[in-house]
């Protein structure tokens, strides 16, 4: 059992998503499902109206990830990134039409698509040992919370983007089986379903050993994939100069954005630096920031082979990677990005990064003899933030 699972799930709900380009940029989903035993999740209004839980006024939902919980599929950390030094956070999200008559309820909206919030608050518990957050408060996904009942699931599917997709669907032999019996579970696209607690342990060894270490990092992230739309990448790209540029400023610095050609060329630089940011302070050049926006944790970068060679003959680059952006509607129904937190690091193997673009361009002279190139602007390296080849300031 697999995403392709939640996929045909959804689809059969939402026949005008049985499409390819929809599912490319979707990378995780949370099932919560509604049976006899957690009523409690279910809208206050569906309680109230079935008599149950007749003495809880609860209105969000409880998710906690426990010790079984394989690294990576956290449905609170890597899911929602919901870490309490973060605080209350609300994000993007929407209800599809279609999806809302198919399973009995009423659409409030005509188009396809309608716009809402999501909002989630943290916390811990036991010491700290279950990272746990409330999930949605009384007002959030109204349409559909108000027409969920037990036998029924809530499928929330996240975009590359940071824009949770909400869907209902009835709660089918294949979800039961994904969900083994649990009530809320993420699964990774392209991913096999998260293993029960009997096999957590596997799990955890051998995605530590394909990363490489045995030590088990506080939050791991799926490689990211491109943002599609230029729009939000623009977006996400923007705030993270913007984080960059509060950072500096408020230590005294001033920054200038020479990410364009004309502003680098207003700087006194040549039109393409190789670099995002200059920061000096009153007295001399602090930093020449490659600056890098992500919605996901950070936990890798997408370099081209030119940013790297920069990072590395430049005595005063510094890689600024703004992660855990959080794109959300807003007031006037557009998108806005917000949050970031700024983690700088500093090229350390230098020698070893060389060999490795020395060899690229061996094989460069190799594709001359057949009149082919590889472009180094072309070339994209991932890289890990967890690497010693980088020190962090």
């Amino acid at each position: 059992m697999s995403f392709s699972n939640i996929r045909t799930a959804v689809c059969a709900a939402v026949p005008s998503l049985h499409n390819e380009e929809y599912w490319s940029t979707k990378e995780a989903a949370l099932i919560i499902s509604y049976t006899s035993r957690n009523t409690g999740d279910l809208h206050k209004t569906v309680r109230d109206a079935n008599n149950y839980n007749p003495r809880s006024h609860k209105t969000h939902i409880d998710i906690t990830s426990g010790n079984d919980v394989p690294i990576g599929l956290s449905p609170v950390l890597d899911f929602l990134d919901a870490r309490p030094e973060l605080g209350d956070r609300e994000f993007a999200a929407r209800l599809n039409r279609q999806n809302l008559i198919s399973i009995g309820g009423f659409a409030p909206f005509t188009s396809d698509w309608q716009n809402y919030k999501i909002h989630i608050a943290p916390f811990s518990r036991n010491d700290n040992t279950n990272p746990s957050v409330q999930l949605l408060q009384y007002g959030d996904l109204l349409p559909l919370r108000e027409t969920l009942t037990v036998g029924q699931s809530m499928i929330l599917i996240k975009d590359i983007s940071g824009i949770f997709d909400v869907f209902g669907v009835n709660t089918d032999n294949d979800i039961q089986q994904m969900l083994a019996g649990k009530t809320k579970r993420m699964f990774l696209n392209n991913h096999s379903v998260v293993p029960g607690p009997e096999h957590a342990l596997e799990a955890n060894t051998a995605i530590a050993e394909e990363k490489g270490t045995k030590q088990k990092p506080s939050k791991t992230s799926a490689k990211p994939s491109r943002v599609q739309d230029p729009l939000i990448r623009r977006l996400i790209e923007n705030r993270g100069m913007q984080v960059v540029r509060e950072y500096y400023t408020n230590i005294g610095c001033i920054v200038t954005d020479v990410h364009t050609a004309e502003k680098a060329i207003a700087a006194g630089l040549e039109p393409y630096p190789g670099f995002d940011q200059q920061v000096r302070n009153a007295e001399a050049l602090v930093a020449n920031c490659e600056t890098k926006a992500t919605t996901t944790n950070g936990a890798y970068v997408e370099l081209t082979l030119n940013e790297l060679k920069n990072l590395i003959d430049d005595k005063f680059a510094q890689l600024c990677v703004v992660h855990s952006i959080v794109l959300i509607s807003g007031s006037e129904g557009d998108t806005v990005a917000t949050g970031g937190t700024l983690l700088q690091l500093k090229v350390q193997r230098s020698e070893e990064l060389k060999q490795a673009i020395q060899h690229l361009a061996k094989i460069n002279e190799n594709l001359k003899s057949i009149d082919a190139t590889i472009s180094a602007s072309s070339i994209k390296v991932l890289v890990s933030t967890n690497t010693d080849a980088l020190v962090r300031l």
